[in-house]
C-alpha cells in the first residue's frame, strides 16, 4: 500500500479511529479493577516484591526432563500450606534449568527447600542458588519503587508544562503518558507476569519514552505555522513512527533471543508499551492536537 493512500485513510477515518484507544483505556482500567477486587493486588507480584524464597537449580547434563506440574506437585505434597510456583529455563529448546518460587521466609524453611531440591533434582549445592526476601523488606521496596514513579510522573508534568506554557497540550502529553501505563500494565497482567524491581524500572522507562513521542509530535504541531493541522501531523508522524517502530522492531527481536528472565520481563513491557504509545500518540493525541490548532487559529486564543 502506498504511503499517501495510509495518509488518505488515516485522514477519512481520523474520527473513528481515535475511540480506539479510548476504549483500550476503559477496558483496562476495568480489567485492573477486577483483578484488584479478587486479589487485592492490581498486579502480580514476583518474590523481590512479596516476600519469599526462590530457588534456581542448575540441571545436570542428562536426559530427565523435569515437568513443572509435576515438580509443583510434588512440592505442595511435601509442604503442605505453602504457595510453590515452578518454571523451567531453556536453551535451544533443552531444559537447563528450574526455577521454583515459594512463600517460604524463615532461615529454617529454607534449610529445608534446600535438602527437598538437592534429593528430588539430584544436584549437589553448587548447582542450586537460593534468594531469599522478607515480605516486609519486599514491601518497603516496592513502596519506594511505587513512590519514585509518582515522583518521575510528577516532574515529566512540570517539565512538559515548562515547554510549552500551554495547559491543553500538556495535559494531553500527561494523559497520554497515563494511558500508556495502564494498558500497558493491564495487558502485561492478562499475561499472567509477575512484576520485580527490574518491571518497575521498566515501567520507569515508559514515562521517559512516551514523552519523547508526544514532545516530538506537540512541538512539531505547536511550533509550525505555514502548514494545516492535519499537515504538521504527518510531517511529525513521519519521523516519530520511525523512531517507534525501529525501537519496536530492535526490542521483539532482542525479547525471541534472551534468555534472562529479568531481560525478558523489561523487554516484554517496553515492547508492549511501544505499541501502545503508537496508538495512543497518533490516534489520539494527534487527534485532539488538530481540533485544538482549529479552535485556536479560529479564535485567536488557547
Amino acid at each position: 500500500m502506498k504511503a499517501s493512500s495510509v495518509v488518505s485513510a488515516y485522514k477519512k477515518h481520523q474520527s473513528q479511529l481515535f475511540y480506539i484507544p479510548i476504549v483500550l483505556l476503559i477496558l483496562a482500567i476495568l480489567f485492573l479493577s477486577v483483578h484488584f477486587v479478587q486479589t487485592g493486588e492490581l498486579f502480580k507480584k514476583d518474590i523481590s516484591l512479596r516476600g519469599g524464597i526462590v530457588g534456581t537449580i542448575e540441571l545436570s547434563n542428562d536426559d530427565t526432563v523435569y515437568e513443572t506440574a509435576k515438580v509443583t506437585s510434588d512440592l505442595n505434597q511435601e509442604f503442605e500450606g505453602i504457595s510453590f510456583e515452578v518454571s523451567q529455563i531453556t536453551s535451544r529448546n533443552n531444559q537447563v534449568g528450574i526455577i521454583i518460587e515459594s512463600t517460604f521466609e524463615s532461615s529454617a524453611e529454607r534449610e529445608e527447600l534446600l535438602a527437598f531440591i538437592e534429593s528430588y533434582f539430584s544436584v549437589d549445592i553448587t548447582q542450586v542458588t537460593l534468594e531469599q526476601t522478607e515480605s516486609s523488606f519486599g514491601d518497603a521496596f516496592f513502596r519506594n519503587l511505587l513512590g519514585g514513579v509518582l515522583l518521575s510522573f510528577i516532574l515529566m508534568a512540570a517539565v512538559v508544562y515548562a515547554t510549552f506554557r500551554k495547559w491543553y497540550p500538556s495535559a494531553l502529553v500527561v494523559f497520554a503518558v497515563f494511558s500508556d501505563i495502564v494498558i500497558t500494565l493491564a495487558f502485561v497482567t492478562l499475561l499472567n507476569v509477575k512484576i520485580s524491581g527490574a518491571g518497575i524500572a521498566a515501567f520507569l522507562m515508559i514515562i521517559g519514552y512516551a514523552v519523547d513521542t508526544n514532545i516530538l509530535l506537540s512541538y512539531r504541531v505547536l511550533r509550525t505555522h505555514d502548514k494545516t493541522p492535519f499537515e504538521r501531523v504527518i510531517d511529525a508522524s513521519k519521523t516519530g513512527l520511525l523512531m517507534s517502530g525501529t525501537t519496536f522492531a530492535a526490542m521483539l527481536a532482542a525479547l525471541l533471543i534472551t534468555n534472562s528472565v529479568v531481560i525478558f520481563q523489561i523487554l516484554l513491557i517496553l515492547t508492549i508499551a511501544l505499541a501502545v504509545d503508537m496508538i495512543n500518540t497518533w490516534l489520539f493525541n494527534a487527534n485532539l492536537l488538530q481540533k485544538y490548532l482549529i479552535k485556536y487559529d479560529t479564535h485567536g486564543q488557547s
